[in-house]
């Protein structure tokens, strides 16, 4: 009986078997070598066209993603007073949830003294527009900022290059120029969606704690001003000069939040949830302490 010798046949990008009879006369061994010499051409271009496949499928997912700089807010050549914002309008496109900050960088190095941006939340899928902010807390020149896209978790999808010079000095006169028109709009979206990813995250229940811890820092604010008060009246000496340390801190921290709230900034008491939580619990410590050397020496 002749035997029969299946190989590949490539027909555009669809790959079949082909039965084909074994020309007679020939050796098992003939047979093989055959066989090996038929599937490996065909098993090559099967895989060379199946790389094609996978390369369009990936950019095919890179066309679904975009980003671009609108506008910046105030321009690319300005000069501006320590504490004040630079804000970058963005357009996106991306196939999943994603969000955004913004590095400034001068002569490839990036500026990290005194930087601060804004807490993105998670934008959604689809197209739209977004808003990020840095600013810095003393003199600093930038050359380029870098506007990054990431995904959910902060992996990086994207990120785009913009050259500027903007510089932040002590001297420069604060702007009495009110803001673009895009950034009222895209400043209360961004905060809604900031407090509706909070009420998410309470609702599901994975960051209670993070929300109490939350809660009490705020109540520590009035908190701290009040026992520092307090204090100040009641204590002497000693005891006294050091419940007055953390007016070194909470002093200009008190001034900026002020200074930023003027100016409608939107994330003004930020600072001051971040840091006066600290000095209340300095004072609390301090009576502690206080306490515990009377009944010692009692």
């Amino acid at each position: 009986m002749n035997p029969l010798i299946y190989t590949l046949d490539l027909t555009g990008t669809f790959v079949r078997a082909v039965r084909r009879p074994a020309p007679r006369g020939h050796s098992l061994e003939s047979l093989t070598a055959a066989l090996w010499r038929g599937t490996h051409a065909e098993m090559t271009r099967a895989l060379a066209v199946l790389a094609l496949l996978v390369a369009v499928a990936a950019g095919a997912q890179a066309d679904t993603r975009r980003l671009e700089v609108l506008a910046l807010d105030p321009p690319a050549d300005s000069v501006l007073r320590v504490g004040e914002s630079l804000r970058v309008r963005i357009g996106y496109a991306a196939d999943q949830p994603v969000r955004f900050r913004v590095r400034g960088f001068l002569n490839g190095t990036e500026r990290t003294n005194g930087m601060r941006t804004n807490p993105s939340p998670p934008y959604p899928a689809g197209q739209g527009e977004a808003i990020a902010w840095i600013e810095y807390t003393g003199p600093t020149d930038i050359d380029e900022l870098r506007i990054e896209m990431s995904d959910a978790g902060w992996n990086p999808l994207q990120q785009l290059t913009v050259p500027v010079y903007i510089a932040w000095s002590t001297t420069a006169a604060a702007s009495a120029r009110p803001p673009a028109p895009w950034v009222g709009p895209l400043n209360d979206q961004q905060q809604q969606m900031t407090r509706t990813s909070l009420q998410a995250a309470h609702q599901d229940g994975n960051d209670g704690g993070w929300m109490l811890l939350f809660m009490l820092a705020g109540w520590s604010i009035p908190g701290y001003f009040i026992l520092q008060v307090a204090l100040y009246y009641r204590w002497r000496d000693g005891w006294r000069k050091a419940a007055l340390l953390p007016l070194l801190a909470t002093v200009p921290i008190t001034a900026y939040t002020l200074f930023a709230f003027a100016k409608g900034s939107n994330l003004w008491p930020l600072v001051m949830l971040f840091t006066v939580p600290f000095a209340f619990v300095y004072l609390v410590g301090l009576m502690l302490a206080r306490r515990a050397t009377r009944q010692a020496t009692a």
